[in-house]
């Protein structure tokens, strides 16, 4: 395990393996800001993530039109069509969350459609709108990492 995924050289991106999401650390040349690191995750496993056995269920009509972050806690604005968005799977956004909340980023993130907050699917299925971190997903995260201190 890498203990610190984030820096010069490599990032961690959460990718789907065997059913759950899994961390994938990736080469890159430069460490990356929030929005570049959100289109690496959108475009998808490169060829030999996916040849590892490695896929996503984010689904390829969603797009990112703005990332803002306040004291922490990540707003991602989604863009597609909306019944797409709407139904992406509880895994689907548990790569979304996980991939941001990785130690050193942020503490956590909510989503919004539009102009409107998007009731997210967490792991058991219930919706929210309040920031969501890796905790929320811990049954679909292989290896869930505590986070350090108290919550």
């Amino acid at each position: 395990p890498v203990a610190d995924p984030v820096g010069p050289g490599r990032v961690a991106l959460y990718f789907v393996r065997d059913g759950r999401a899994a961390l994938t650390i990736r080469p890159v040349q430069r460490s990356q800001p929030l929005p570049e690191l959100l289109d690496l995750l959108l475009a998808g496993p490169s060829p030999a993530e996916l040849a590892a056995g490695t896929s996503t269920l984010i689904p390829a009509s969603i797009t990112v039109e703005d990332v803002s972050v306040t004291g922490g806690t990540g707003v991602i604005t989604l863009g597609g069509p909306e019944d797409q968005v709407k139904s992406a799977p509880p895994l689907a956004f548990a790569q979304l969350v996980a991939t941001l909340t990785t130690p050193g980023r942020l503490d956590g993130v909510r989503f919004r459609l539009g102009d409107a907050d998007l009731d997210v699917p967490r792991g058991d299925s219930s919706l929210s709108q309040q920031p969501l971190d890796q905790d929320d997903y811990a049954e679909l995260l292989v290896e869930p990492t505590p986070s350090p201190g108290p919550s």
